[in-house]
């Protein structure tokens, strides 16, 4: 069973790709994690081609597309990997906690050749009414009331709901979460079979941002209990940073604990590029 880790950025995003690349390297030794190029410059293709992360745009793809056409164009990307499963992390993510562990170890009790994934739901956005504007609904046929899960974070086995992405946004309404919509409607027209999980380890987001601690040892915390992945979306400061050869803005959490383990990840990651 072949398991791809991927995420993806644009030039902008570099700076927080790093973040996430360091502490996956950190809490998930001896696997790596592929970084498809939504649109990075040639110093930032060159600095990821060294580490051998790199998934290249496919030539046939157009440039400068809005990077969430290039996420619903995954499949592309990892076509010449042949995954049997994909776990993707949006690059504003990072692991707090053995990730790819207990990725495996959900996997490993798929035992059925069904399509499935793990992914949470929405924390803010339930359901379609919640989550998506009524554009977007119309244009999908989706009852109101129905499930909306977060396509920042998953595991999934199904080729169809990945080869269909790509074809299927191109006539969405360029409104809201559009990527993530195509998404959502792909897995309820596949009737894929959804394992969910649990937001508050997952993939922390918006209001519970704000109640991520470190402790004395060093375990990121939410409610006093550890998590999995931090998910900088929804609740977070623009920071400029400079380190190094490194000029960018990242993402920062409003808690200096949790910002300076971002900046401490970030340092060593530009330590490591740079050798």
């Amino acid at each position: 069973m072949k398991i791809i880790y991927a995420t993806g950025c644009d030039s902008k995003f570099f700076l927080m790709t790093g973040i996430l690349l360091q502490a996956f390297r950190e809490q998930c030794p001896g696997r790596t994690l592929r970084v498809c190029d939504f649109g990075l410059s040639d110093h930032q293709r060159h600095i990821l081609s060294k580490s051998d992360t790199l998934l290249p745009k496919p030539s046939f793809l157009q440039d400068n597309l809005h990077p969430w056409i290039y996420k619903s164009s995954l499949t592309l990307y990892l076509a010449p990997l042949s995954p049997d499963i994909v776990v993707w992390l949006d690059s504003d993510c990072f692991p707090a906690g053995p990730f790819a562990r207990e990725v495996e170890k959900i996997v490993s009790g798929w035992q059925h050749n069904r399509d499935i994934i793990a992914i949470c739901q929405g924390k803010v956005g339930k359901n379609w009414q919640l989550a998506s504007p009524k554009s977007n609904i119309t244009h999908f046929n989706m009852k109101p009331s129905h499930p909306y899960y977060n396509s920042g974070v998953w595991i999934l086995r199904s080729n169809k709901v990945l080869k269909e992405w790509a074809s299927e946004i191109e006539n969405v309404p360029r409104n809201g979460m559009f990527e993530q919509d195509t998404f959502n409607y792909l897995l309820s027209k596949h009737k894929i079979e959804v394992y969910k999980l649990d937001n508050d380890y997952w993939n922390v987001t918006h209001d519970s941002l704000n109640n991520v601690k470190i402790n004395p040892e060093g375990k990121v915390l939410l409610n006093n209990k550890e998590i999995l992945i931090v998910h900088l979306t929804g609740v977070y400061k623009n920071l400029r940073v400079s380190i190094g050869p490194f000029k960018g803005t990242i993402r920062a959490m409003i808690s200096p604990e949790v910002r300076n383990l971002q900046l401490q990840l970030l340092k060593e990651w530009v330590i490591s590029v740079s050798k």
